[in-house]
């Protein structure tokens, strides 16, 4: 008995050899119950899984491009400002510089009135204001009449 008990031994043996390779070899409980169209889908997740991951990897370098892109607008839109502002200093000195030749009654103008025979211009006295100021406060380096 000795034989037989042998061959029932390696009989045994083999028997849960292959039995393990079977239930090794077994597709799991979990993807038997499901229909053939899951598996599809299973892949198409893993596939969203994949893009999630890539974009984990790249959302810093998009936050940062992002950050620098609102920054250079911050610094664009302080800049138009900054120049909106100096436009409208420079407007309201102009203002206020017509609005003061109007109440002096100054339409003199610096420029030529005539030329003469070689090209060069001949002003006169009271378009370079001679002989008119020095009657305010101001006067002489920080008047408006004298200049």
């Amino acid at each position: 008995m000795a034989v037989g008990a042998k061959s029932t031994t390696a009989k045994a043996s083999l028997d849960a050899l292959f039995a393990t390779k079977k239930t090794a070899a077994k597709v799991p409980k979990d993807a038997a119950s499901k229909p053939k169209g899951t598996a599809v889908v299973a892949g198409k997740q893993d596939k969203q899984s994949a893009k999630h991951q890539l974009d984990a990897l790249f959302s810093g370098i998009k936050a940062k491009k992002q950050q620098k892109i609102d920054e250079d607008n911050a610094v664009r839109r302080q800049e138009d400002k900054e120049l909106a502002e100096k436009r409208a200093y420079r407007k309201h000195l102009e203002a206020l510089e017509a609005e003061h030749k109007q109440k002096n009654n100054d339409s003199s103008d610096p420029r030529p009135v005539r030329y003469d025979a070689d090209g060069l211009p001949i002003y006169s006295e009271e378009s370079l204001r001679l002989n008119q100021g020095g009657e305010t406060a101001d006067c002489p380096f920080d008047c408006w009449c004298c200049f």
